[in-house]
């Protein structure tokens, strides 16, 4: 009798230990929660503010939103050997209605000045303003990878919010 609840005792044990653990481990965040992460970096406070990162499976798959002035900021890195997403990526942008800023030298004033659904392009990537509407930012996002990795998973992408302080 004294060995089966020593049995029992130990195998309550391991379940709770398996249920902890289970429960415990961070919830893998997905591009359904990108809405709300979108509202809470608009809602941040100004010295609060931080961004986005969306990334897919492949490491040099991702883009970045950063709140800026007049809205949220969406950063197309020129990562190596990714050229040729890039490109497009801008043309992607153009067709959607974005219009090309006329800057010929990107400074951290124009990009911190871009209208909505204005864009600039350096040698460091592609800078758009997408605003601040969280619906609108998750399906352009969508739409982003859809077209530039199309065999990307777009319900299992990896969403990070980072707030600074």
């Amino acid at each position: 009798m004294q060995n089966i609840r020593i049995i029992i005792g130990v195998i309550m044990f391991v379940v709770w230990c398996v249920i902890f653990f289970i429960k415990s481990r961070p919830k893998k965040t997905t591009i359904n929660e990108l809405e709300d992460f979108i509202k809470q970096l608009v809602n941040a406070d100004p010295e609060n503010r931080g961004f986005i990162v969306i990334e897919g499976s492949n490491k040099n798959a991702f883009v970045q939103y950063a709140l800026e002035k007049y809205g949220l900021i969406l950063t197309w890195p020129n990562v190596k050997a990714q050229e040729e997403n890039l490109e497009k990526a801008k043309k992607f942008l153009l067709a959607m209605g974005y219009n090309k800023c006329s800057e010929e030298k990107i400074t951290r004033e124009i990009f911190e000045n871009l209208k909505y659904r204005e864009l600039v392009q350096d040698a460091e990537g592609i800078y758009a303003n997408a605003g601040n509407n969280s619906s609108e930012i998750k399906e352009l996002t969508r739409s982003l990878f859809k077209e530039i990795f199309p065999s990307t998973d777009l319900y299992n992408l990896k969403v990070k919010l980072v707030l600074k302080n």
